[in-house]
């Protein structure tokens, strides 16, 4: 399940601050430069291929990198719906 950009957002200010690093996959993803226009839609369809997760057992979203004239790079942040939901649990 993609998160909008909001949710995105706030998914990458939890990662940063309260979820320990082996809770969540975090991983740069390369792709090419025609993905540029909808780099989301390109991670959702390849999102079982970059992950070990089932696509609907995760939350996930990315943040621009880095581009040049032939490739897009984009830090991936996948976690487990169950490993979030316990952690927000605890709060």
């Amino acid at each position: 399940m993609s998160l909008s950009s909001p949710e995105r957002a706030l998914l990458q200010d939890v990662v940063g601050t309260m979820i320990p690093a082996d809770a969540a996959l975090d991983r740069e993803v390369t792709l090419p430069i025609a993905a540029e226009q909808a780099p989301g839609d390109v991670l959702a369809h390849q999102i079982d291929r970059l992950t070990p997760f089932a696509p609907d057992d995760i939350y996930w979203g990315w943040r621009h990198l880095r581009r040049d004239s032939e490739r897009l790079v984009l830090r991936l942040v996948v976690i487990p719906r169950d490993t979030l939901r316990r952690l927000l649990n605890t709060l």
